[in-house]
This record gives structure tokens, sequence and C-alpha cells, in this order.
């Protein structure tokens, strides 16, 4: 072409001469067009190019950054269409499905302040702490509408992946070039999305964790999405698992025995009785996915700005929208639609009740060549064993309300290691890879926060997913999407998308009179799991939602006290009273306890007339005051023998009991329930076979042998030293009853 141009005269002078000044008369029209940004999105698989950054836009493209650049240095708002506060799964969801769907272009910025690279190496982000378990069922959650979303993202969470590894492969691959193992050709990384995928972890013919035998690598696209075999949660006896079922029509649920158990998992402790088995719920790498979701976003325009001078340092809100987002460089955009969605950060830019619940982790590698131990994910009442196809097993999680800490603690590996190795003994001698820490973002009713902002009208939350980002990425990113791409009418969504959208307003924290109804959620919810260490301020603290170990009775005291005072306000003598009652009642319900000398449990005769004594006694030993004669002297409480006064109460003492007035406080009441039981217990007179004597409790304990595995009846009130000393003695007989015992 340029042999040609030179050979072709324009007034005697070729084309090659006269272009020059072709341009220069030409430029300031082709300059008028320069700071306009042009996305063209992505059509039957090419990449989306961006007109600015073409190599014949060069001169045009330095105009627009240096006009972009005096703008925020003079204190102009930088415009933006869609500004999204978070690089995690949920922004990154919302961005894709947004970008994906729209029916025409949109320019989408995510804003995170920390780098990809510095995410892979050390964060507290939930997206790369979590286990990555889609397990609604598996979690227990109770029926209502946080079921119903978690539902509903599983069902199209296959789908999406396909979605998210194909978009990120076409926006990574270059090309192929010779060189491949076995002389093949091998992928050349060269696309835009390239540099935000999670590395090659494997070699060719790596043994999965799962029992599906070796397998190939895992492509650096590719999310380690895993469907097959379930989730299994197993149940000791007694546990939290052993006393659930399942919801109505909540999927597929099967309870195994304790043989049927061990058929699909043939390593668990011997003490697991059984467990359900969720066929439906499944597994992804979280590392993985929220590369490959970056790169597939790279790969549909959208744009990532990440580092510390990306950090959201505050909103400018006027005229109910959101005018200015400022950031730590100093530059200040305005969005017109601005998306929430920096996880348990929210609250530092919007009032919202978001708290951090920490949560410690690690991980273990299956030695190359080994059989697998586990074929599916474990998810037990406090622990979750999760096998992965690169070969770890992640091994969680402690509950620490309160924490934006990503210190990993001795105390928090102990419960994790010793939950775990519990319910699979064999993983004690694996060696442990990797530790670390992560956020969850927790609302006090343990719901997500979703939609429009009800105080400003161009803002929209997405967070407080508490232990389920993971799973609610797809759902949630087409929920917030449609919304904002329907700029805020919920109208033109589905009658489902509506009734989610309302269910997790933010609304419900706001409502009028909607306090109380809130403890209560809040309450119920935090029966879901119990915390490891309970905070001391807080949302989830104010309102009563930790519920876990206390350190002792003063601090179940000042928690109780605490969660009155949040619900009913300052009720300063009622608290007292109740405080009073509740201790009364713990010592009513253990004067009828059985125990010994060794025990310190003692019995303390009342004084003149029969008045009730108070008793002073050391924290660990147990009193109990009773109606007797005017001895004042104390007794040794023989479990082998019960000595008790079988004289009546005098017409005195029925006279002063009818006294107490129904007015009085509730300590009167206690003392008086008290009394009644102390004479009802003097008015049993007890024969030398008290079995004979004594009613019947309306049930049986039974025995089962370690031997023989035989039932063996435990005679009513027959403590657990006299019955093992009947079976040493040979008091039972073949059937299990009491009787003499059959020869061998």
């Amino acid at each position: 072409f340029l042999q040609l141009t030179k050979q072709i005269p324009i007034f005697g002078l070729n084309v090659m001469t006269l272009m020059p000044a072709f341009f220069l008369l030409a430029w300031p029209g082709i300059n008028a067009f320069a700071p306009i940004p042009c996305t063209v999105s992505r059509l039957h698989g090419l990449t989306p190019i961006n007109l600015q950054h073409n190599k014949l836009n060069r001169r045009p493209q330095r105009s627009a950054n240096s006009s972009l650049a005096s703008a925020s240095s003079s204190g102009q708002d930088i415009p933006r269409d869609i500004l999204i506060v978070g690089g995690g799964l949920a922004g990154l969801s919302i961005a894709h499905h947004i970008a994906s769907a729209a029916s025409s272009p949109r320019h989408i910025t995510i804003l995170d302040r920390e780098s990809p690279e510095e995410q892979k190496t050390k964060t507290v982000a939930g997206s790369f702490a979590a286990a990555g378990m889609l397990a609604p069922q598996s979690e227990r959650l109770p029926a209502g509408p946080l079921l119903d979303i978690c539902l509903s993202s599983r069902d199209i969470y296959g789908e999406w992946v396909k979605r998210v590894e194909g978009g990120a492969r076409d926006a990574s691959l270059g090309v192929q070039r010779r060189g491949g193992r076995n002389g093949g050709r091998e992928n050349v990384y060269t696309g835009e999305g390239a540099k935000y995928l999670w590395e090659l972890t494997g070699e060719e013919g790596i043994l999965s964790s799962f029992d599906d035998g070796p397998s190939p690598p895992l492509e650096p696209w590719e999310v380690g999405y895993h469907s097959k075999g379930g989730f299994l949660a197993p149940a000791f006896a007694g546990d939290a698992v052993a006393t659930w079922s399942p919801q109505p029509d909540s999927g597929k649920a099967y309870w195994l025995d304790e043989v049927q158990v061990r058929e699909l998992e043939p390593m668990l402790h011997p003490q697991v009785i059984g467990g359900w088995w969720f066929p439906d719920d499944a597994s992804v790498d979280a590392r993985r996915l929220t590369c490959s979701l970056r790169a597939s976003c790279a790969g549909l325009g959208v744009q990532m700005l990440f580092g510390e001078e990306y950090d959201v340092k505050s909103l400018e809100m006027k005229g109910g929208k959101c005018k200015g987002v400022h950031l730590a460089n100093g530059k200040t955009y305005s969005p017109n639609s601005l998306i929430i969605a920096n996880g348990s950060w929210m609250r530092h830019l919007l009032p919202i009740p978001v708290t951090p619940h920490k949560g410690q982790s690690f991980s273990l590698r299956m030695p190359s060549n080994s059989p697998p131990i586990l074929s599916r994910v474990l998810f037990a009442q406090d622990t979750y064993i999760v096998p992965k196809a690169d070969g770890r097993i992640i091994v969680g999680a402690t509950v620490e309300p309160g924490k934006f800490d990503g210190d990993v603690t001795p105390s928090g590996l102990m419960h994790c290691l010793s939950e775990a190795t519990r319910l699979v003994p064999d993983l004690a001698d694996l060696p442990i890879e990797e530790t670390w820490a992560g956020l969850r973002p927790t609302t006090p009713d343990k719901c997500p926060i979703l939609g429009k902002s009800p105080q400003w009208e161009n803002v929209y939350l997405a967070g407080g997913y508490w232990r389920n980002g993971v799973l609610l990425a797809p759902k949630t990113g087409q929920l917030i999407g449609d919304l904002v791409m329907s700029d805020g009418n919920e109208g033109d969504m589905s009658e489902k998308d509506q009734e989610l959208l309302k269910a997790f307003s933010m609304e419900r924290f706001i409502v009028p009179g909607g306090g109380k109804t809130l403890a209560a959620n809040a309450r119920y919810a935090a029966t879901f799991y119990p915390v490891h260490k309970r905070s001391k301020s807080g949302v989830a603290a104010a309102v009563g939602t930790e519920l876990g170990f206390y350190e002792g009775a003063a601090a179940a005291k000042e928690d109780r006290a605490k969660d009155r005072k949040a619900i009913f306000g300052s009720l300063d003598d009622e608290m007292e009273e109740l405080e009073r009652a509740a201790g009364m009642g713990k010592s009513d319900a253990e004067a009828f306890s059985l125990g010994n000398k060794e025990d310190g449990w003692m019995v303390k005769k009342g004084g003149k007339e029969g008045s009730l004594n108070t008793v002073d006694a050391d924290p660990d030993a147990f009193t109990v005051a009773v109606l007797g004669d005017d001895d004042e002297d104390t007794m040794e409480y023989d479990s082998a023998e019960t000595n008790e006064s079988s004289q009546s109460p005098s017409a005195e003492e029925e006279k002063k009991e009818k006294a107490v007035d129904v007015k009085s406080d509730l300590s009167s009441i206690y003392e008086k329930i008290k009394a009644n039981k102390a004479k009802s217990g003097a008015s049993v007179e007890m024969g030398e076979n008290p079995f004979n004597e004594r009613p019947d409790p309306g049930f049986r304990i039974h025995f089962i042998d370690p031997e023989t595995r035989d039932l063996i009846e435990v005679p009513p009130y027959t403590s657990p030293g006299e019955f093992h000393q009947m079976r040493m003695e040979g008091k039972f007989s073949s059937n299990g009853t009491a009787g003499p015992a059959a020869s061998p």
C-alpha cells in the first residue's frame, strides 16, 4: 500500500507527501471525539475493545486523561455510570450480571482497596477465606426467605459457573503455540483477564481429595465446582444434627443409620450414630471463583480499580442522593448508581447493622499417591471438612463476633483441630498446609441486606451474607443487577424476586416499633450456631444475638441484663428480681440431684418455728435449706440413705404459709415453692426397699452392654454406681431384667 501511494500524483505531489498536511487540517475534528469513551460489548466471543486504548487514539487519550486530572485537581467530580464499592464476590457477581444482560452497554467501575496479588497471599476478605460450601440444607436453616433464596441460588449455580468459566477463558487466552506436553500445543495467556486468574496448582494426574481417582489438573479459569456425592452431616448422640429434621420442600434429604453412614464414609468416628445425607448440596473453590469472576468481568469491559488509592473514605449525600464518592487519592466520583458491597466494612460508609464474625480455618494436604480419606463434604454440629479437587482438605471454622483482625490463634486452631479429628480421627496424621482467618459480614438476624436504600434513591445495598456469601453470589447478583438496570423499579421484576427484596430490605431495621421483633428474630437466628468468643460491644451483642460459651456466671448475668435492656429499656429493679429468681431456680433444681460426700453436697436443717435460714457456702458447694427440728447442725447427704423427718407440718406453719401475699416479689414466691417441696419430701416414709415405695417415674433407662450389645434395664432410682455393682454381682438375668443371672 505504501509503495502504491508513492506512485499516485496529486497536484504534482504523491499521497505520502500530502498526508501530514491532511492530518493537520482534519485534527480539530478528530480531537473533538477523543474524550468520549466508547465500549464495544462482547459479540460472538469477541473481546470488548475500548476505543480510548486504540493505538490510533494515543494523542486524544492523553488529552482525555489530562482533562480528568485537571477536573480532579480543581475539585470537579468525575462522572461514572455504575460504581460498585467492593471487589469481592458480592460486587463482582452484580457487575458480571449487568455487563452480560444489559440491553445497552453500561459503564461499570469496581473499587477495592486490596490488590488481587495481595489477596492471593494474605487477606481477611470473605471471598478468599470461605470454604466454598453451597449447602443451604447442611446449614440447617429454618424455613423462610433465607432458606428460599439459598435454595434458589444453589439451583442456578451450575449454569452460572459455566458462564463465568467460559468468560474467564475467552478473556485470558491469547494464541496457542507448539511446545506443549508430548509435542502438542499449549495455551498462551495474553488476554486482559489473564492477570486475575489463580495460578495452576496441580500436576497432571493429581489425586483429588475426593474419592474420584486421579484427575487432570484444573485449568486456570476453572473454579473447582463439585456437585457429585452431596454433603453428609454426621451426628453424635444428642447433638444439634441428631435432634434436627429437614424443612419440608427444602430438597432431598435422607437419614442414614450408623451402618449406612459408614458405607458412605468409612473413616468416621465409631461414636457417630448416623447422619443426614443431602445429595444436592455442592461446593466450589472460593478463591478460584473470585479470580475467574474478575477475569470474566474484565472480558466484559468492566473497569476494576484496585489498591489503597481507591479506598473509599466517605460518601457525599445531598437531596436524597449520593452526589460524590471520595477516594483516598483525592478524587471524587459522581455515580448515577452506587452499589455498596464491601462486606464487613459496609457500616464504615453507611449506618448499616453489619458486624464481622471472624472465622479461623486451615487446610490439610493429601499426600501424593495416597487414597483419599473422604468422598464428600462433612458438615457436623461444630465443624466442617471440605475436600477440594486440587488435593486440599479445608477444615473450619471458629465464630468470633466483632473482630476485624486476621490473626490465627492457638485457641482458634485448637478448636478446629479437636472438632475435626474427633469426627475423622485419621485427619490427625495429615500435614497442615495453610492457616488463615476471614471475616463474615453478619446482620443481627443472620439475613442479607439487599435492595435499594430507603434514604438515598441512587444507592443500592448488597451485603450481610453471613455464612452464605459464596452460595448467594449468582442469585444476589441477578437481583441487584436487575434492580439497578430498571433504575430501582421493582415492578419490572418477577413476583418472587420482589418478595425476596422485600424480605431482605434495609427497612426491616428502621421500621417504627420493629425493635422487639428484630430482637426476637435475632435471638432465634443465634440458635443456628453458637459463637466461640463473645464480643463486648457492637450490634450483635446489643440485641443479644451471641449465644455460646460463657466465661462464668457473671458473664452470663451481664449478657442477660444487656439483652433485656436492649429489648425492654432500663428496668433495674425488675432485672435484680429476675437475677435473684434465676439463681434460686438453679439452686432449687440442684436440691433434687443426687451426690455423695466428695461432691460437697450438704443438707441444712431449718431454725426455730420452721423458718428458712440462709446458708452460706462456697461457690462450688451446693446447699439446700429444708424445714425440720430446732437442731441447726449440718448433716452430710448420703445417696444410699435418705435422712428425712416423717413429722407432719404444724398448724402454725400452715398458717404462716397461707399468709404469703400473692403480690410479694419473686424471691418470696421461690421460697414458698422450696418450702412446699421440703414439706412434701418430709411426709414420705421410706421403707427398707425404696423401689417398692417410690412412685413409678414413667420412663425407663437402658444400658447397652459393650460386649454383647444387649439392652439391660436400669431399675428406677438406681445410681450408676449401684447399677454397675449389681452387674458385677450378677443380679441381672439374660433378658436384661433384675433377677438371678443365667448360668453360662
